[in-house]
């Protein structure tokens, strides 16, 4: 459904639903937001952030598809997600924004960045450099793999306690050589 209505029609399955999401995503006729149960969640869609090339001509045309910006569930409680504008992991989710306000840092690394590591961490330990591929096949089962994965998650902001944020991630993720998850640390 686009947004761009206050209510919906009370005989609408959705209605009540509708009603839980926030008045701002109600009313913004920018997103669409679609649900399969009218229990909710409701995913929200939308248009990524992202910066214009140098010499890009202005205004860009906006894109034919719309992106995940967030999720609501049948309490109104959100979640936002934060795209990265550039670099190696442009347009990949690097943030999350909780209903309580609090800020989430997702680190994202490549093959060749866990690679490289394990090369190091080999070396310095005075051991053999096991094999530990610079990418992974292009394709699997499950479609396309551009061996980007989730390795850390860190609280960055938290209303109720700004001042006594972890001085660690909330949780490491560690890799195979083969892009499988090796265990949360």
């Amino acid at each position: 459904m686009r947004g761009g209505v206050l209510k919906l029609d009370e005989g609408h399955r959705l209605a009540a639903l509708w009603q839980a999401l926030p008045e701002e995503l109600r009313l913004s006729p920018h997103r669409y937001l679609a649900t399969n149960s009218p229990q909710g969640p409701w995913w929200v869609l939308g248009w990524c952030e992202r910066v214009p090339e140098a010499d890009e001509v202005l205004p860009a045309p906006l894109p034919p598809y719309r992106v995940l910006t967030g999720l609501v569930d049948r309490f109104g409680r959100t979640q936002t997600f934060h795209r990265e504008a550039g670099g190696e992991f442009s347009g990949e989710i690097t943030g999350v924004t909780d209903g309580a306000g609090r800020h989430f840092r997702l680190v994202l690394t490549t093959q060749a960045q866990r690679a490289e590591e394990a090369r190091q961490q080999a070396i310095s330990g005075g051991m053999e450099p096991s094999v530990f591929p610079d990418t992974l096949p292009g394709y699997t089962e499950y479609g396309r793999d551009n061996g980007i994965r989730l390795s850390a998650v860190w609280l960055t902001h938290d209303p109720e306690y700004p001042e006594n944020l972890p001085a660690a991630p909330l949780v490491r993720y560690g890799w195979t050589p083969r892009g499988e998850t090796g265990g949360g640390v």
